[in-house]
């Protein structure tokens, strides 16, 4: 009698067979289900958001632990080197955030005031001139309609305002314990990093390992030098901008100040996107002062980009101007104004790997990998002698189309 023996490639296919059924009828059913899905990962998402930012909170303050911890290598222990550095850090990001409650805060706030006072001057002038604009046309309309109008955008204007203002709560309870995970993932990050690879280990072939580590390693030297570097530039950019409004008289100098400086994160057009807007609201106070405040925000960036931003970020993405414009459009465009002030970094990374893939298939073929060689590659002039050593395909052009390198000597 014989017994039935299964074939493992049929019951390979079968079990392949039967997780792709199952991962269609799970996608039928989240599809019938779009709501409750939502919900459900938005639940997800409020619950895992202090995780993520505690990881991004470590990842930020983690530099200035390490400058803290070699202050103090003089101490043998470990973990009280550890401790130490990490309240100190907390020390200094909670002494900024005083400085900016109490110091800055008011002093932003009596610019707001003054710019609203302006503004509702600027606004009744306004519709003052619209209302005889319109009269002139033969058509009627009062200031008081126009104002109705106005008050209905306000009402939207509140509405977003109270919705903000309760975000503003949640986020600051996130906010709280974001800070005191990321506390704990800085102090075990050792720990953390050996667990990670641990777990690739366990799931992964070694190819896949090693080529996580690479992605890992050029993902961290995109981010860490740039976002850390350029935060401290834009500190210093801010603190100069600051000084040369309130010398020079530009009116609102604190709170044009902390727009360009915000702005200043976005590289390349980050001044830009800030310059235009505060230039505008400069022109509602005194238009001649948008002179004094172009050149002096020029004065400033062209410090930034000459000696401030090399010294303190370096070439820390690795990119040229025209892929860093790029990268800034296209994040922008995908993801609003976060996309834009981290897209350098993002295109910075995968920039390397598609660099690295491109030159080991030219090692492998055995050509040369620096750009430069191939600019006049495919020119209808005659390649150069060391191209016709390297690019043996190259010799299909005939001796007439141009002088070779020797009638040339």
């Amino acid at each position: 009698m014989k017994f039935f023996r299964p074939s493992k490639r049929y019951t390979t296919l079968a079990i392949y067979a039967c997780a792709v059924l199952a991962i269609a009828m799970l996608v039928i059913a989240a599809a019938m289900n779009l709501s409750t899905v939502l919900s459900w990962f938005d639940s997800l998402w409020r619950i895992i958001t202090p995780v993520l930012f505690g990881f991004v909170f470590a990842y930020i303050l983690n530099p200035l632990v390490r400058v803290f911890e070699r202050l103090l290598r003089k101490l043998h222990s470990h973990g009280i080197r550890r401790l130490l550095s990490i309240f100190l850090t907390f020390f200094v990001v909670v002494a900024v955030v005083v400085l900016f409650i109490f110091v800055i805060v008011p002093l932003l706030v009596g610019d707001s005031q003054a710019l609203g006072e302006r503004l509702r001057i600027f606004i009744a002038d306004g519709l003052n001139w619209v209302t005889t604009f319109v009269k002139g046309l033969g058509f009627e309309i009062t200031s008081d309609t126009i104002q109705s109008m106005l008050e209905q955008y306000w009402n939207r204007i509140v509405s977003y305002l109270s919705a903000f203002g309760a975000g503003l709560v949640t986020f600051s309870y996130q906010f709280i314990i974001a800070a005191a995970l990321s506390g704990a993932f800085i102090y075990h990050k050792e720990h953390i990093r050996a667990c990670l690879r641990q777990g690739l280990v366990a799931l992964f072939p070694p190819k896949v390992c090693v080529y996580t580590e690479k992605v890992a390693s050029y993902a961290n030297a995109a981010f860490g030098n740039y976002l850390v570097g350029k935060i401290f530039e834009s500190i210093i950019v801010g603190t100069l901008n600051t000084i040369f409004y309130y010398v020079f008289g530009i009116p609102y100098p604190m709170l044009i100040s902390i727009i360009m400086t915000v702005t200043d994160l976005i590289p390349v057009v980050g001044p830009w996107i800030g310059g235009i807007p505060c230039a505008l609201l400069i022109c509602t106070s005194d238009p001649w002062r948008v002179i004094v405040f172009v050149l002096v925000s020029l004065a400033i960036q062209q410090l930034d980009a000459n000696f401030i931003g090399p010294k303190v970020i370096g070439d820390a993405v690795g990119l040229n101007g025209m892929w860093i414009i790029i990268s800034i459009a296209i994040g922008g465009g995908l993801f609003g104004i976060p996309g834009m002030l981290l897209s350098a970094p993002v295109f910075s990374t995968f920039y390397m790997l598609i660099r690295d893939f491109a030159n080991n298939r030219l090692q492998a073929k055995g050509h040369p990998t620096d750009t430069k060689l191939y600019k006049d590659l495919f020119a209808s002039r005659a390649p150069h002698k060391a191209h016709r050593m390297r690019f043996p395909f190259l010799h299909h052009k005939k001796k007439q189309d141009a002088p070779s390198d020797d009638s040339e000597e």
